[in-house]
């Protein structure tokens, strides 16, 4: 019960004014976002993700692309939405690359909206032949497509009934209701976050920043903003592909050939808390229990 504690972070704070709602344009801007964050320094863009970003491009010439690095992320954070926001993401564990770039692409479409798509992710056919002047959030039916979560009902947590939504793109126009309350959950999360409840690797992820809070937090709101959304499949309107990766050896999430290709961490093993304690001495008790108690139960 003392180790349980040690990872919260209370705070006096009011969410909703760190969130200042974009200009009032309506429609899907026509950006699109792709994020590539890692610590490791021989971790490289690999061919094959140049030739698909290359393809993109040449698929919407008219679109404006944007390839966020860690150079780009302070001073955008900083500017759009400040210190206090930035501290938010700073304080996701940076070997977890995976979950700063949930956050980050959650900031990205609520300022600017647009498209964002994961950078194993692509398109064949182009954005404007599919998206609508009407669209505020292109909300993808998964179905059969999904991560293999999707599949195996049992991997995911019981409060979430209905169907599990994924994050690898995301059509959004700014200021959508859903990504706003999405980033409220999420900042209210590293907060209250417990690495013993919530998780670590793929699950803490999932928890913190990933498909679990994203689905979480559409639902809670989706009711209420019926006309501001439009589910559509994706995969036949825009010949959207989960991976380039993806072949009938490696027929799931395609990170284990990216993570290989471009020599970035994987985080889906990792036992460290996805969330930093501020408290120095805590966050190396944290540590060094889970990574002992990941150990026993491997032993088990």
């Amino acid at each position: 019960m003392f180790l349980t504690k040690l990872s919260h972070k209370g705070k006096d704070i009011n969410y909703n004014d760190l969130l200042v709602m974009p200009s009032n344009q309506t429609g899907i801007s026509k950006k699109i976002f792709q994020i590539y964050l890692t610590t490791n320094c021989k971790a490289k863009l690999s061919q094959r993700l140049v030739d698909n970003i290359e393809k993109i491009k040449s698929l919407n010439p008219e679109w404006e692309y944007n390839l966020f690095t860690y150079k780009n992320v302070k001073p955008f954070i900083l500017q759009n939405y400040g210190k206090i926001v930035y501290s938010y993401f700073s304080r996701i564990n940076p070997k977890y690359g995976a979950a700063r770039a949930d956050f980050l692409r959650y900031l990205l479409i609520y300022h600017y909206g647009g498209v964002y798509l994961d950078l194993k992710c692509t398109f064949t056919k182009p954005l404007s032949d599919s998206l609508l002047t009407s669209d505020a959030f292109v909300l993808p039916i998964w179905g059969e497509h999904g991560e293999r979560g999707e599949r195996d009902r049992s991997v995911i947590p019981s409060d979430i009934t209905r169907e599990l939504l994924l994050n690898p793109v995301i059509i959004s126009s700014p200021g959508h209701p859903f990504i706003y309350r999405l980033l409220v959950n999420i900042m209210k999360k590293i907060d209250s976050y417990n690495p013993y409840t919530d998780g670590v690797g793929w699950n803490g992820v999932h928890e913190v920043t990933g498909p679990w809070i994203y689905s979480r937090s559409i639902y809670e709101c989706i009711d209420k903003n019926n006309g501001l959304f439009r589910r559509d499949d994706i995969h036949q309107s825009l010949g959207y592909c989960l991976s380039i990766y993806k072949n009938k050896e490696n027929n799931e999430y395609g990170g284990v050939g990216l993570h290989a290709e471009t020599k970035m961490t994987d985080y889906r093993r990792n036992v460290e808390p996805v969330v930093k304690n501020d408290n120095q001495v805590l966050e190396m008790v944290n540590r060094i229990y889970l990574h002992i108690l990941f150990k026993y139960r491997k032993m088990k």
